[in-house]
């Protein structure tokens, strides 16, 4: 185990469990999503430092669409970063493919600035959205996560695994790592494996779970 994503839910006092599918696209619509991520990223980096300790190296945040255009965007980054002494590599930034979608030259340089400040950019979900492979050979960004629609039932699935395969190949040629997200059985695990899979996510090996319980259910591997 080498890395978490850090991934935020709402326990509702009398509704239970809201999903995120719900309230996040309200936050955004409200404006909400701007503290909420920054929070998020405060708290990824608190946690880091005990994480380490137990050999999980980084941790991902998912970042919105909306934060790329404030205007102290990149400043209350550096700040947080730096409050936190965060070491390059530690923090991975998750942005969909939709956030390329419009003004691909202003995301592209701000994307090279989070790289500057240390920070591993990953694109999430890849191919469920709307950019074409170009900006794989357009973007600063050095991780990829393959969408779980292409890893599901991989050992069956002749076109999925054709998919994977080729983006396998290509960005082991353009030393981007990979990601393959939602693996939860064996023999998909095997399969990608057997592929040279940089790395795996997915129920097969840990579902969502509080802070404090990872961190007990790493020392228990251990």
């Amino acid at each position: 185990m080498v890395g978490v994503e850090a991934l935020i839910r709402w326990k509702h006092p009398i509704k239970g469990y809201i999903s995120p599918a719900e309230f996040i696209p309200v936050a955004e619509r409200t404006g909400q999503i701007i503290p909420i991520s920054e929070w998020v990223l405060n708290q990824a980096c608190k946690d880091i430092k005990e994480l380490k300790h137990l050999g999980v190296s980084s941790v991902s945040v998912n970042f919105s669409p909306i934060q790329f255009y404030r205007e102290d965007f990149i400043e209350k980054i550096a700040e947080t970063l730096k409050n936190h002494a965060i070491e390059p590599g530690e923090i991975t930034v998750e942005i969909t493919e939709n956030v390329l979608v419009h003004d691909t030259a202003h995301i592209t340089e701000l994307l090279q600035e989070l790289r500057q400040l240390g920070l591993d950019v990953a694109i999430d979900d890849f191919g469920s959205g709307f950019a074409s492979l170009r900006y794989l050979n357009m973007l600063p960004v050095n991780k990829l996560k393959i969408d779980r629609s292409f890893t599901g039932n991989i050992h069956q699935n002749a076109h999925n695994a054709a998919i994977t395969r080729g983006i396998l190949g290509m960005t082991t040629e353009m030393n981007i790592e990979v990601v393959a997200e939602g693996v939860e059985t064996d023999e998909e695990y095997q399969y990608l494996r057997e592929h040279k899979c940089d790395f795996m996510q997915g129920y097969l090996f840990c579902r969502p779970i509080p802070i404090k319980e990872l961190i007990e259910w790493v020392q228990s591997r251990h």
